[in-house]
């Protein structure tokens, strides 16, 4: 009995023994897979950070070449810009002169015919004088010579306008505006001055038709002649 019950025993101690070990063993597997997971976790963590760093450096990289591609194409675009407008305004400068000029010669050679029709009027007037004398009717001559130095006055302001217009043109930034101004300003003045000489060209006109009804007893007389004005 005595020896049964030791083997009882015996085996109890065994078997607790052995339940022992094995809880030793399951938890030495735990704790190692719980370091494996540590152990992975803390690389996976740094694989993560490096990813991070590589990124953020990678997106910086590229911020900075973009910049610097952005500033190297506007410094590029801003040069071009300058660069047309330096040629614009040298153009604008060439424009603007050549109007000048053309602007002064125009208003000289005006005057002169101005001037002319001016001598022009006086000697027809003169004329018409010499006429009454004799005892011709210029009442009809006398009337149209009163209209010529209206026509005279308005082409001197024509020409005038051409002048004092031409510092308003000149501080035009566009020069096609500006021969455009000029052009229309010279082409009023022209008008006008064709307007004179068509005044003096009827008063001659009438003196002519008022001597063809004179009887012919008295001494030949001769006329004035508007001569063709060119205003070209």
């Amino acid at each position: 009995m005595a020896f049964v019950m030791s083997l009882g025993i015996t085996a109890f101690a065994d078997e607790n023994a052995t339940s022992t070990a094995t809880s030793t063993i399951k938890n030495q597997i735990r704790k190692e897979v719980e370091k494996r997971n540590t152990i992975r976790e803390t690389y996976q963590q740094k694989l993560n950070e490096l990813k991070d760093r590589y990124k953020e450096n990678k997106d910086q990289l590229k911020s900075t070449t973009t910049n610097a591609s952005t500033t190297a194409r506007d410094l590029n675009k801003q040069k071009q810009e300058e660069k047309r407008n330096l040629i614009q305004q040298r153009l604008t400068a060439q424009i603007k002169e050549r109007v000048r000029v053309q602007n002064e010669k125009i208003v000289a050679r005006f005057e002169n015919v101005i001037e002319k029709l001016g001598e022009i009027k006086t000697k027809i007037a003169e004329r018409i004088t010499t006429m009454e004398a004799r005892g011709i009717d210029m009442t009809n001559s006398k009337e149209l010579l009163n209209l010529v130095q209206p026509k005279i006055d308005a082409a001197k302001t024509a020409i005038q306008n051409m002048t004092t217009g031409l510092t308003t043109i000149l501080n035009s930034e566009n020069p096609k505006e500006s021969y455009e101004k000029a052009k229309e300003l010279a082409n009023s003045a022209k008008t006008a001055i064709q307007e004179a000489h068509k005044s003096l060209v009827d008063v001659i006109a009438s003196i002519k038709a008022s001597v063809k009804i004179v009887p012919a007893t008295g001494t030949a007389t001769t006329t004035p002649t508007a001569t063709t004005t060119n205003t070209q």
